[in-house]
């Protein structure tokens, strides 16, 4: 096993607490939305709650599919996984940055952003381990 993997291993540990908080939180603010007897006040943050717990599940699949199943399987993961979750982490970065409280929330998937980073570093800029050449 590479570094790196073992890296990201250990990174998507440090994730596991924020990723069930996170989902706890959010799963706690789509109930009174998704309850067909009471109005949400806010369905905007309806709305964010929904993206970041699709977010955090995408993030999750494409982690554990690479993780498990290598470079291959996530190269075959549909592009419009890779571009939403890509769009997410942007969108973090600029949430943390600027602190618009309209995109507030998203301020908080800063924390995933290096290990997204890594992991597509991972998949589309490394050559897999069974491609590689031996010198000449």
């Amino acid at each position: 096993m590479s570094s790196s993997k073992l890296a990201l291993i250990l990174e998507s540990l440090v994730l596991v607490y924020p990723t069930v908080m996170g989902v706890l939180f959010f799963a706690g603010v789509l109930e009174p939305t998704a309850a067909v007897t009471i109005r949400s006040p806010n369905p905007w943050s309806a709305a964010e709650s929904l993206f970041v717990i699709l977010g955090l599940g995408a993030g999750w699949y494409v982690l554990i599919v690479f993780l498990v199943r290598g470079h291959y399987a996530a190269r075959r993961i549909p592009s419009a996984i890779w571009l939403s979750l890509a769009g997410i982490a942007v969108v973090s970065i600029v949430a943390f940055i600027f602190r618009w409280p309209l995109l507030a929330i998203f301020g908080l998937g800063i924390l995933f952003v290096p290990t997204f980073i890594h992991l597509s570093a991972e998949v589309w800029l490394r050559t897999p381990p069974n491609i590689r050449r031996k010198g000449p």
